[in-house]
């Protein structure tokens, strides 16, 4: 019943009539509408939810919100899920904010998800706001940048909430805070569905049109008055004419079969730009097992990116973990413990005991999950990293043992340790660090800045010292520090001010406690609007403080992008002074094509072939790791990283960037995707361009 009810949703046209008249075809027992939904849910059957969803909500049935933490990321576009959250019944804040924390969906989607939320807690009473939507709004507010469609969701939160912490990180914003813009955006949200869940629901039926591939016939070609190819003997416009018309306007994208036909076989017909283009639930529904090989890499990459961690772990339970796969399960370990997932890491861990898993293989995060409850083992794994991080020969154990605390079950103690290992790591992993420091004081509803950034600030200072004839390094540093002084002026400025009104309170308090002597008048209180104006003070120089903390961070990435640059020309320049290696670099430049601009690239997903991770094995950790941060720019479509870039002359699918002054990345640029090639030692170019040309 349940599998022909989906069956009918999916079939289902897109207006109004038809969705009642679908409503009318549901059980009539809310509890087996429940499970129907929650069906569809599971089957990830992103149209039969959707279909179904707004049907029953059309109808006026309940439909409960826990259904939104998973359907949300379902529903075809925003709009629907607007009229969603504004009819389902339950703790609808609650679901729309786990349905974020799933992350199924895209940063623009959750923002507006978020805002959802908020707007559902301000309409229905006078409790506290949660401390998830906060949060969870902070840490999205670091990750989206400069993201208009995502930013002017978390504004307009922002100013429902009034919560000083979000609107300190959302200061640097590039869409301008305005009270109109913002409650006019609301409206054009809200309004359309409020009244009713088909709001936005088209009354009549439009033409049917077909979108994400290249529409192909369902049916070959027929003359109206030609035979009739079932073989009835009849007419074709006598027989299946009208079948037919119906069949076509299910086409897909293979000839020959309809979108329902499809659905049961798309793995046969899957290419790499197809996999690319899905949705999280369509990626979920492919069976693995049918998918080609070389297909499974990237399907795992989207798997990840799409928080289809689900979907990840029984693909591994299906296929196994071969040894070209093995470092994906490496990344699902990873992946499922950042997200507390510990059922879905215990399936993952089952797959290799007893084969190929060595105990040390798992990372501290991961250790730590499984310890769960067993607190002598926690601590005994946290003194174990710990030690090894105090150990002269090896930092990376301290690193590791903060992000474990940070992004685990222990941020406030993380946040502590993550405070002494920025004071010694590497500058970079430092900054790196200190984001995620950040991120777990967002995820706590403390403060937004942290006291260690004054020391991010000096070390800042210190790398920049070398560099101080630069003209651009010397404006970014003296901006900096500029607003570093605004920040402890502002610091001092309020610690005063916050004193005074503590000082003013005691002294009401006390006055008004004190009983009024007989030969005395009452003791007057202390001035109310005097009070009133302190309290005003101070709330208004505490939203300057955050504004200008904001401000510097801003000016402090940009003066790290000017050390960078400074860094990369520096290192040039010493490369081309030594004779050698200038002679090095004219022959290299003889294997290379001439500059070509790439402006700003699209975003792609790294691909990393054995043979790539084999090239990398044997190289200084160093180069590495420098490598793999360019890999990251690389594919954010960043235009700084593509500096230098040039195609390799006999092999110009293949592009060569520089990794340092002695090693060299070769790759390839797909439509979404990077292919990483090798990376080698400079003096082994020409010996690489010979094997892969086969010259």
């Amino acid at each position: 019943m349940d599998e022909a009810l989906l069956k009918r949703a999916r079939e289902c046209r897109y207006f109004r009539g038809a969705l009642l008249e679908l409503a009318a075809e549901l059980p009539a027992d809310d509890q087996a509408l429940d499970l129907l939904l929650a069906r569809a849910v599971t089957k990830r059957d992103n149209p039969g939810f959707g279909r179904i969803l707004l049907a029953a909500l059309g109808a006026g049935r309940r439909v409960d919100a826990h259904l939104l933490t998973s359907g949300a990321s379902l529903l075809d576009d925003p709009g629907q899920v607007v009229a969603a959250a504004m009819h389902a019944s339950g703790d609808v804040a609650r679901a729309l904010i786990e349905a974020v924390v799933f992350g199924h969906v895209t940063y623009e989607r959750q923002a507006t998800t978020l805002l959802l939320a908020g707007i559902w807690w301000k309409e229905k009473g006078n409790a506290p706001v949660p401390p998830d939507l906060i949060a969870q709004a902070r840490v999205l507010s670091r990750r989206v940048g400069d993201n208009p469609f995502a930013r002017l969701p978390l504004l307009a939160l922002a100013d429902l909430i009034q919560d000083e912490g979000l609107s300190a990180v959302l200061k640097s914003s590039p869409v301008a805070k305005s009270d109109p813009l913002l409650k006019d955006f609301v409206a054009r949200l809200v309004d359309p569905v409020r009244n009713s869940p088909l709001g936005l629901v088209p009354e009549h039926a439009g033409p049917v049109m077909s979108s994400g591939f290249t529409v192909r016939r369902a049916v070959v070609r027929v003359g109206r008055n030609d035979p009739c190819p079932c073989g009835s003997g009849k007419k074709y416009k006598k027989c299946c004419v009208e079948k037919d018309r119906h069949r076509l306007q299910e086409s897909s994208s293979v000839p020959g079969l309809t979108v329902e036909e499809l659905r049961g076989q798309r793995e046969r017909f899957l290419t790499k730009d197809e996999l690319l283009n899905m949705r999280s639930h369509e990626l979920a529904q492919l069976d693995p097992v049918k998918v080609e090989d070389s297909l499974k890499p990237l399907l795992i990459n989207l798997l990840h990116r799409s928080g289809e961690l689900e979907a990840v772990v029984e693909l591994f339970e299906k296929t196994g973990v071969p040894a070209a796969l093995e470092g994906h399960w490496g990344d699902a370990v990873d992946n499922t413990s950042l997200a507390r997932r510990k059922d879905l890491l215990l399936r993952l861990v089952k797959l290799r005991e007893g084969s190929t898993l060595k105990p040390d293989e798992l990372r501290l995060e991961a250790r730590l999950l499984l310890a769960g409850d067993a607190g002598d083992t926690t601590l005994k794994l946290m003194e174990e990293a710990a030690l090894d991080g105090v150990k002269p020969t090896d930092g990376e154990s301290a690193i590791e043992l903060a992000y474990a605390l940070l992004q685990g079950e222990y941020p406030a103690l993380g946040i502590l340790v993550g405070r002494g290992v920025i004071s010694t790591a590497p500058y970079f992993e430092a900054v790196t660090l200190f984001d995620t420091l950040l991120e777990a004081r967002d995820k706590l509803n403390l403060p937004p800045d942290d006291p260690v950034q004054s020391l991010i600030d000096q070390r800042f200072q210190e790398s920049s010292d070398t560099h101080r004839d630069s003209k651009a390094l010397k404006e970014s540093h003296d901006r900096l520090e500029s607003k570093s002084q605004e920040v402890g002026q502002l610091k001092s400025r309020l610690v005063e001010l916050h004193s005074e009104l503590e000082k003013k309170e005691r002294e009401n308090l006390r006055k008004q406690a004190m009983p009024p002597s007989p030969l005395q008048a009452a003791h007057p209180p202390v001035d109310e609007g005097l009070l009133h104006d302190l309290r005003s003070r101070v709330a208004s120089l505490r939203g300057e403080l955050n504004e200008r903390h904001s401000e510097r961070n801003q000016l402090r990435r940009d003066l790290k992008a000017a050390l960078d640059d400074i860094e990369a020309l520096r290192t040039k320049n010493s490369t081309q002074t030594e004779p050698a290696k200038e002679e090095s670099e004219q022959a290299e430049e003889r294997l290379l094509d001439a500059d070509e601009a790439f402006g700003t690239q699209p975003v792609r997903i790294p691909e990393f072939p054995r043979k790539f991770i084999d090239s990398v094995s044997s190289l200084p950790p160093n180069a590495v790791r420098h490598c793999m941060t360019l890999i990251g720019r690389l594919a954010s479509g960043e235009a700084g990283a593509f500096s230098g870039v040039k195609r390799i002359r006999a092999c110009r699918e293949i592009f060569r960037q520089r990794v340092g002054a002695d090693h060299r990345l070769l790759f390839r640029l797909n439509s979404g995707t990077i292919e990483l090639v090798a990376l080698i030692n400079r003096r082994d170019l020409e010996r690489k361009i010979k094997s892969l040309t086969g010259s």
